[in-house]
C-alpha cells in the first residue's frame, strides 16, 4: 500500500495587520471612541473579549454570527451602506482569528484620550457603607457595585453614594434592598449602566417609568411589584428581563 503523507496547515492570523483594518474601515466608526451603538465598543481588546468575542469559538461569537449573516438580514452588521457586507474573505480571516483564540500579539487599542479613573474617596464611602465595590477588570474605569452585605438597611436615600461615580458604575446589584420607586430616579444619572439587579425590590410600575427608553444587557425585576403590562413596554424598548 502507497503511504500518503498528509500536512495541516494551520494559518495564523495577525490582528493588527489583518482584522484590525476590516474593524476601523467598517465598524470603528459607530462602534468606537466617539460613538457606541448599543453601547458597544470595538476598537479595544477588553471591549472585544467582554461583549462579541469568544476566543476559539467563532460560531458562538456575537462579533462573527451578526457579520456573517445573510446581507438581506435585519440583524446583519454593518448596516447597508457602512462597508456591507464584509466579504467572503473577510468574514472568514476573522473567524480564523477567533478560532485561533482570539490573540491580539502587541496590539492594545485606540486609546486617544485616557479614560479618568473613579473618584478613590466615593469609592471608599460606598466601602464603608458596606457596599462591594470592584473595577469590571484591571485597569478599567468601570465598576460593579454590589449592596448585598447590607441590603437590609440599604434605602433610597443610600443611592446618593453611586453620584460621585455617575459616569464609572457599569455593573450594579439592589436586590433585596429596601429601595422603592422613589429611589429609581437616583439611578437615571447613572449613564453607563449595563446590568442593573433590582429583584426582590419594593420597586414597581412607577419606578421602571423613570428609566425610561434606556438599554440594559441585563435586568431582574423578579419578585417586585412590576406588572405585566410594564414588562411588555420593556421588551417593546428591548429591555432584557429575565
Amino acid at each position: 500500500m502507497t503511504g500518503v503523507l498528509v500536512l495541516f496547515l494551520v494559518q495564523t492570523i495577525d490582528f493588527a495587520s489583518q482584522v484590525w483594518p476590516v474593524l476601523e474601515q467598517k465598524c470603528v466608526r459607530c462602534h468606537g471612541p466617539e460613538k457606541q451603538k448599543a453601547k458597544l465598543r470595538l476598537d479595544l481588546p477588553e471591549a472585544l473579549l467582554k461583549k462579541v468575542v469568544i476566543p476559539g469559538d467563532a460560531k458562538g461569537s456575537p462579533l462573527f454570527q451578526r457579520v456573517s449573516l445573510p446581507s438581506d438580514d435585519a440583524d446583519a452588521m454593518p448596516p447597508e451602506g457602512e462597508g456591507h457586507p464584509l466579504s467572503r474573505e473577510e468574514q472568514e480571516r476573522l473567524r480564523a482569528w477567533i478560532d485561533g483564540k482570539a490573540v491580539f500579539g502587541t496590539w492594545t487599542g485606540v486609546r486617544a484620550v485616557a479614560e479618568p479613573m473613579p473618584d478613590g474617596k466615593a469609592i471608599e464611602a460606598l466601602r464603608a457603607f458596606g457596599a462591594v465595590v470592584t473595577p469590571l477588570f484591571e485597569g478599567s474605569a468601570l465598576l460593579a457595585v454590589d449592596f448585598a452585605p447590607v441590603a437590609e438597611r440599604t434605602r433610597d436615600a443610600d443611592l446618593t453614594l453611586l453620584q460621585p461615580l455617575a459616569s464609572h458604575v457599569s455593573w450594579l446589584s439592589l436586590a433585596r434592598t429596601k429601595i422603592s420607586d422613589a429611589g429609581v430616579g437616583r439611578l437615571v444619572a447613572l449613564g453607563r449602566l449595563e446590568r442593573l439587579h433590582l429583584e426582590q425590590t419594593q420597586i414597581g410600575d412607577g419606578g421602571v417609568a423613570q428609566l425610561g427608553g434606556r438599554e440594559f444587557q441585563y435586568l431582574n425585576l423578579f419578585g417586585t411589584k412590576v406588572t405585566e403590562d410594564a414588562l411588555c413596554q420593556l421588551n417593546a424598548r428591548r429591555l432584557v428581563t429575565p
